[in-house]
């Protein structure tokens, strides 16, 4: 099922953890409350992936959508956005783009993204989008670590 001429409801599903462990990440349109998880990933996609793949090209998504099971599976937060389709986290696919360039397109373009969090631990950036988005920036220096942070001190941590 495509989300936009560049992503997939697949690519949100997608996960090998859950391959491995038996999980199933799979959304069935035909079932309300899975329904509405496809338009919450179709808004994040629309308004804030689309365009920012639009600026810098191809875009991997490492994880979107995550069933309880696999949230937990992965020590998510209790209240990962990623539970209800609000969330992907991504790295761009050609190695000349850099995280700060999807940062610096983002915040440019104006991009109503929820929440930015920049894992300086691992190395994917993590956007949300919900109605009314709050513009957050925040630093991931370890699991379960989320700080608010400044632009300037954003773009320092993640500039790689």
């Amino acid at each position: 099922m495509r989300l936009s001429r560049n992503f997939t409801l697949e690519e949100f599903t997608r996960s090998p953890w859950a391959d491995q462990q038996g999980i199933d990440n799979s959304l069935d349109p035909r079932r309300t409350v899975h329904a509405q998880i496809i338009e919450n990933l179709s808004a994040l996609v629309q308004k804030v992936l689309q365009p920012l793949r639009d600026r810098v090209g191809p875009i991997n998504v490492t994880s979107g959508y995550r069933t309880k099971k696999l949230n937990d599976d992965l020590n998510g937060s209790t209240t990962s956005q990623h539970l209800i389709g609000q969330a992907a986290d991504i790295v761009p696919k050609n190695p000349e783009v850099s995280r700060l360039d999807l940062i610096e397109w983002a915040l440019w373009d104006g991009l109503p993204f929820d929440q930015l969090i920049c894992y300086t631990y691992k190395g994917h950036l993590h956007f949300s989008h919900r109605p009314h988005p709050r513009l957050e920036l925040r630093l991931s220096p370890q699991p379960g670590q989320y700080l608010p942070t400044t632009l300037e001190e954003f773009k320092r941590r993640c500039h790689n």
